[in-house]
């Protein structure tokens, strides 16, 4: 790129500064794709100045070459993901357990504070019913004692709570999906220096996000996807939902 435009210059290096950031890569490899992407964007930039009988790329001319550009990550960066090594289960366990007691922990102080506030209700309601909390989560497992109770309050109850299990269940669904959709990590995996990808390398899909991590909310469920994933291949370290999506956990050795 010719120094008479600096701004154009900074355009095109700023896009791609960006792109890398977002890779995911170790920065060896991140550094080598930012590279091959410069020089593509800078290809562009030219053969656009050319085509308006420009002597040097202006900064219209970096604009046009990053929108031609078009999916950069899956063009320069997703091949290199690809070939990262596959993370074996143990740190893809240890990252869940760190997941799932945040979220745990989370769950547990807003459930707990609407479990008070319910206590507070019932405890003045005319079904004289007590709501031990002691343990709120999860709810199905509390005592609920009544007597003197409304017709079918305590089935109401018992209905509310299995609710509240049901509720907790696609939420912890949904950060587990949210995280690897739109960074690639949860934090479990970030602390383990781990990203989830498809196949290809590619960021994941809204569908692959979501299918991989059914199992995640209950943990009997994840265990189940865990051993039955390395039953079936101890070299791939797949769980039996990244075969059915065609995902996998790389890892992110810096």
């Amino acid at each position: 790129m010719s120094d008479e435009d600096p701004m154009a210059t900074k355009l095109l290096e700023e896009f791609a500064q960006g792109a890398a950031e977002r890779s995911g890569l170790p920065d060896a490899v991140r550094a080598e794709a930012k590279l091959e992407l410069l020089s593509h964007l800078y290809d562009l930039a030219r053969t656009k100045a050319q085509e308006g009988g420009r002597a040097a790329p202006g900064q219209d001319d970096a604009r046009a070459a990053i929108a031609d550009a078009g999916d950069v990550d899956a063009a320069f960066f997703a091949p290199h993901r690809a070939r990262l090594g596959r993370a074996p289960f143990g740190p893809r366990v240890v990252a869940y357990v760190i997941d799932f007691a945040l979220l745990m922990l989370i769950l547990g102080v807003v459930f707990a504070t609407v479990g008070e506030f319910a206590h507070s209700v019932l405890r003045d309601s005319p079904s004289r019913c007590h709501f031990d909390i002691e343990d709120p989560l999860p709810l199905v497992g509390s005592d609920v004692y009544c007597s003197n109770a409304l017709p079918g309050f305590a089935l109401f109850l018992g209905v509310v709570a299995f609710l509240v299990d049901v509720l907790q269940y696609a939420l912890v669904v949904m950060a587990f999906v949210v995280f690897e959709q739109t960074v690639g990590q949860t934090p479990g995996k970030m602390a383990m220096r781990l990203r989830v990808v498809s196949q290809s390398g590619a960021p994941l899909t809204r569908r692959q996000a979501v299918l991989r991590n059914l199992t995640k909310g209950f943990p009997p469920f994840a265990l189940v996807d865990f051993v039955l994933g390395a039953m079936a291949s101890r070299d791939a370290h797949e769980t039996i939902s990244d075969r059915l999506v065609k995902t996998c956990v790389v890892r992110e050795v810096r």
